[in-house]
């Protein structure tokens, strides 16, 4: 008798079910994938207890037909996918038509939809692929499915689900990599009744990222837009300074599905080598626009890999673009104190306090109060002397050194001690020329004083957990743009390590020894490694692989610059005539042989792990170190050549080069903000 049989229908389908469904999360992706392809302007995501007891996803897309409903829940039914075809060129997010069925497998579900030209929708129930009912109902246009008691018939999946929290936190996840990859679609999570994500939906890119991931993460980005080979990539990554511990912040889309590629993650990584510092990794939102036919995004079940054609095409974009938004883009560290002990007083709005308070109550908020300055009262009066800027009246003095409220003077602070006379201040200003200096500062705005700003016209929208967040918008419009080391003016030098600059509004400081090896490191990559080259006493023969040795006698030129002397030795073989004088013998031959695996390959940056370590002691060695006593000649040399490499951002360990104090955050530490 045989031992093999056929399972039973309800068997397999419980299998096949849990090769798409394997939490909630996964059923909420198949869901929101399916509202995506049926052009949904906005999706609704509400879950209870980790998605398990209660899962709804609403669209406003087009709806069913109600004679397409039952097909719908059939396994491999799908609109998609016509012909064999057809699976050459997937333009669309699902395409097997497993989604609906397998859910339907292992859940309560419940359709209601209905399409825009319709009078009445339908609506249809199914209890673990068994038809409860399907009848006419009224529903706004689009779609809401409703899953209920997830795995309620598969009591062994429900063992090996975590917890209810661990649960929504996934779902959260996947309903934010969405959310990035189709900004134009706004995008609503309801968690336990409480709101917790929703993107306005406005199609920039910018907005999803800032209602996903906060104004913090969404301030510290460069764009990319970079085109190889008829591919393009466009998106954000972080700024170097910004790295994360992990790689959780990686997000990378092909043709806007959220997939993970371990070939996008290592050009990723190589585009910031030398940006970075060791045990750090960058961030990012890339979606890599590519032909169908060039891409197989059938390889897993739930569509979470994918399969290129060619690899190194798709390696070499992610790899020049993150490299060409590092080059062109602004790497500047803004420096932040610590919150001062000191602010100015801030007047409290009075026009909410007066519905609140009593006549004498609100009057009181004008009466000055004596002023404790150091833990002593300040009501002494100082000599009659006209400093402008300054008014005098019963109680004490002050200096308007803000938009709107004065600040305390230090009755000390301007006494010659010598002879205990009254200094008048070289620099200080009414309030009526601050007030007019400020109005010709570019790229300020009222809402720097404290004001309400109204938004501009064509000003991007951005939202967070259902608030306006048109904060981080202001911010940008607040923050004063500059030339990176542009308008720059030797001041000094701090504890003989520091060199210090003033700009415009800004005080910058530059660690002379990261700036001065990172200039040199540069200059060896550009190939001037050639004065550090010497020749050897005895050739060393490197035997190599017929595409390598071709390779290499065509790009004999490079070798050259990289510090390696060669001529062909024959049958193989590449004679080394000279080479950078740090590498031993068995060194070079590796070295050469890494070069030329690299021009096999065809990659423009051939630069060997070997010669990034020799970059690396050259640069160290020859620089400036901290704490060597430097002419102001020697320092303003390096804000020289600073300004001719405009990458100078990080030295070759990832440590910043220069932080940017605005004159704001230093000025908020004096109390005068």
């Amino acid at each position: 008798m045989g031992i093999i049989h056929v399972l039973d229908k309800t068997v397999a389908e419980l299998i096949a079910a849990g090769e798409v469904v394997e939490r909630p999360s996964s059923a909420v992706k198949e869901l929101i994938e399916n509202a995506i392809d049926a052009k949904a302007a906005a999706i609704t995501v509400e879950i209870k207890k980790g998605g398990l007891s209660f899962i709804r996803v609403t669209d406003d897309g087009c709806g069913f037909y109600p004679e397409d409903v039952k097909n719908a829940f059939l396994r491999h039914a799908t609109s998609k996918v016509k012909s064999a075809q057809d699976l050459d060129a997937i333009c669309t997010m699902g395409f097997r038509g497993e989604a609906l069925a397998s859910i339907a497998a292992v859940a309560k579900v419940e359709l209601l939809s209905r399409q825009k030209a319709a009078v009445e929708g339908v609506r249809y129930q199914i209890d673990a692929s068994e038809e409860i009912a399907c009848e006419p109902a009224g529903c706004p246009v689009g779609t809401t499915i409703i899953v209920r008691d997830l795995f309620y018939n598969t009591p062994a999946r429900l063992k090996f689900l975590k917890k209810d929290a661990s649960e929504a936190n996934s779902v959260s996840a996947i309903v934010e990599k969405i959310a990035l990859a189709h900004p134009e679609v706004s995008f609503c999570l309801i968690r336990d009744g409480q709101q917790k994500l929703r993107t306005p939906g406005d199609g920039q890119l910018l907005s999803a990222i800032y209602s996903v991931f906060g104004r913090d993460f969404a301030s510290g980005l460069l764009p990319v837009d970079y085109q190889s080979n008829g591919l393009s990539i466009k998106g954000f990554i972080s700024k170097p300074h910004m790295a994360r511990a992990s790689r959780s912040m990686q997000n990378f889309y092909v043709n806007r599905r959220y997939v993970k590629s371990r070939t996008c993650a290592a050009a990723l990584e190589e585009g910031y080598k030398h940006s970075i510092m060791t045990g750090k990794f960058p961030a990012c939102v890339l979606d890599l626009q590519i032909s169908p036919q060039s891409v197989d995004v059938n390889v897993h079940p739930a569509k979470i890999e994918v399969r290129f054609e060619k690899e190194k095409p798709v390696f070499d974009l992610v790899y020049f673009a993150v490299k060409s938004a590092l080059r062109t883009g602004d790497l500047t560290v803004e420096g932040h104190f610590g919150k001062s002990e000191f602010s100015a007083p801030k007047r409290p709005d009075t026009e909410q306090m007066k519905e609140r308070m009593n006549a004498g109550e609100f009057r009181s908020l004008f009466v000055k109060e004596p002023v404790v300055y150091q833990g002593l009262p300040f009501n002494k009066k100082l000599p009659d002397l006209a400093v402008e800027g300054y008014f005098e009246d019963d109680s004490s003095k002050w200096l308007f050194s803000d938009y709107s409220s004065p600040a305390p003077l230090d009755p000390n602070a301007f006494i010659d001690q010598q002879n205990g006379r009254l200094n008048p201040p070289q620099n200080v200003k009414s309030s009526l020329d601050i007030e007019v200096e400020e109005a010709f500062i570019p790229h300020y705005s009222k809402t720097d004083r404290g004001e309400s700003a109204q938004k501009t016209a064509g000003e991007p929208a951005f939202w967070n957990g259902g608030k306006s967040a048109s904060a981080f918008s202001e911010q940008q419009t607040i923050l004063p743009s500059f030339s990176t080391y542009e308008n720059l003016r030797y001041i000094g030098e701090v504890f003989c390590t520091y060199i210090l600059f003033e700009g415009e509004n800004r005080l910058v400081l530059v660690d002379k020894h990261a700036a001065h090896e990172r200039i040199l490191y540069n200059r060896l990559k550009k190939g001037e490694v050639r004065q550090f080259m010497q020749n050897l006493l005895s050739p060393i023969p490197v035997l190599l692989s017929r595409q390598e040795h071709s390779a290499a006698l065509d790009h004999l030129d490079t070798l050259l610059e990289c510090g390696f002397e060669a001529e062909d030795f024959g049958n193989g073989t590449l004679l080394i005539r000279s080479a950078p004088m740090w590498l031993e013998n068995a060194q070079i031959e590796q070295t050469v042989g890494e070069i030329c695996g690299y021009l096999v390959q065809g990659r423009q940056d051939v630069s060997p792990e070997k010669l990034d370590w020799l970059y690396h002691n050259i640069s160290c060695r020859a620089a400036i170190k901290g704490g060597d006593h430097s002419t102001p000649e020697e320092l303003k040399e390096i804000l020289r050549l600073m300004q001719e490499d405009k990458t100078v951002f990080h030295c070759p360990h990832g440590r910043p080069v220069a932080i940017n104090l605005t004159k704001k955050e230093i000025e908020k530490q004096f109390g005068r903000v």
